[in-house]
């Protein structure tokens, strides 16, 4: 939670010094007001200008990924991560008009109520009252206006994600699987074999898995969608098992697994607009269940995606 906080403050002081700046806080007495655009000959995508050279947006690009090419942690890596961010907003704002999800401006506003709370929480948990809240808002060069307008802006594509996301994984048919992997085959046709004779499954999968995720949960995988990007094999292995049953060995990438399949969850075909209510009340989506979503709703072959990238695909202003 604490680790959470302190990328959220090095953001927000991150927003704040982009505001300031940009021209946000001028004037003497401090007072705020629009800085005056400088007036400029460049046009759309050109970004600098020195003689009659022009630096183009592409070339910005291009030069941005050469310096993340250096950095090994994904985290740090902003652009990329911009691309992916944008790309998804589409795709979001695509299943939105497809089902029909609107935001409401009543929804915005408790949203932002619902994460500025959260914030004073945090402040209050980690100075331990020490900081008031506003005292905290201007050490990080903030107003609590500009803090409303930043969160707003999130607050839409946060409840589109909560909205289409649960909707799609409640009406869509799941499965709880589990497996054993092996390295070789010897090893789990010998797995196999002592679950023929009653060994019990959890056991199994503890001392003989090697899959370091899963085996200490009892070889449990994440829950499974068609689409989802689970091996092959795997999942074709699942798919002709019935609940509780599970696979002879079956050979992927990966190594050799023993399948089981634990549960079928059936799709709930109630329509979106009657759940909507319940799907608002749900929790934040996190990154694997949005990364699933977005791997499936691709894998159905409704929408087409295209990257052209300066620097990545091509080179810039090519």
């Amino acid at each position: 939670m604490l680790r959470r906080f302190a990328l959220r403050l090095g953001a927000l002081a991150l927003l704040a010094g982009l505001f300031s700046s940009a021209g946000y806080l001028v004037g003497a007495q401090g007072a705020e007001k629009p800085a005056e655009k400088p007036k400029t000959t460049l046009k759309v995508n050109e970004v600098a200008r020195v003689g009659n050279r022009i630096v183009t947006a592409e070339q910005l690009i291009a030069r941005i990924y050469d310096f993340e090419a250096l950095i090994p942690d994904e985290r740090y890596k902003v652009l990329t991560k911009s691309v992916d961010y944008l790309v998804h907003v589409n795709l979001l704002d695509l299943e939105a008009e497809r089902i029909g999800c609107e935001i409401k401006k009543l929804e915005i506003d408790l949203e932002v109520k619902r994460q500025v709370s959260e914030m004073k929480k945090q402040v209050q948990d980690r100075y331990g009252g020490a900081v008031p809240w506003e005292e905290w808002l201007k050490s990080q060069n903030l107003t609590q206006e500009r803090l409303e307008a930043y969160l707003g802006s999130r607050a839409r594509i946060i409840l589109l994600k909560r909205l289409i996301v649960n909707y799609f994984e409640t009406s869509t048919e799941s499965y709880d699987l589990a497996h054993i992997l092996c390295k070789t085959q010897a090893t789990a046709q010998d797995v196999w074999v002592r679950l023929q004779r009653g060994a019990n499954w959890d056991d199994l999968a503890v001392k003989e898995s090697q899959d370091i995720g899963s085996a200490n949960l009892g070889g449990k995988l994440p829950r499974h969608y068609k689409g989802d990007g689970l091996a092959a094999e795997v999942a074709d292995a699942a798919y002709a098992l019935k609940d509780g049953e599970y696979s002879k060995p079956v050979k992927s990438a990966y190594g050799w697994h023993i399948v089981k399949r634990n549960k079928t969850n059936l799709a709930n075909t109630a329509k979106f607009f009657d759940r909507r209510p319940e799907f608002l009340a749900f929790p934040d989506v996190d990154d694997d269940r949005f990364g699933r979503w977005v791997r499936v709703v691709m894998s159905r072959g409704v929408y087409t995606m295209e990257f052209r990238v300066p620097g990545v695909h091509c080179e810039p202003d090519k």
